[in-house]
């Protein structure tokens, strides 16, 4: 909860949804887990990203977006500016979801 945008219902759905923290080995397969990573579209050559997957805790998901819409609104901080460099250069819905993968890890 020191995070900023995280409260006391965000906390308590992350940790009911993710369970035990040590079931994953890092935090690019808690990503996974939670649906927070592209799509991979790969055939032969040709390598395409497409949108976050659907599969995963869609409540954690949701819950981390709403998040990271609070913690993008915060003065002064970190993750505001990560946001704002993020935003120019992929746009506000993906930023929100680079946002909200970086608060996961």
């Amino acid at each position: 909860m020191s995070v900023p945008g995280i409260g006391e219902l965000g906390a308590a759905i992350l940790l009911a949804e993710i369970g035990n923290f040590k079931d994953f080995s890092s935090g690019d397969k808690l990503a996974s887990g939670l649906g927070l990573v592209p799509n991979v579209y790969q055939s032969a050559d040709k390598y395409h990203n497409g949108r976050i997957t659907k599969r995963g805790a869609k409540r954690a998901k949701w819950i981390l977006t709403q998040i990271s819409q609070a913690a993008a609104r915060t003065k002064n901080s970190r993750l505001k500016e990560f946001f704002n460099r993020k935003k120019k250069s992929i746009g506000h819905a993906k930023a929100i979801i680079a946002l909200a993968r970086k608060l996961q890890r």
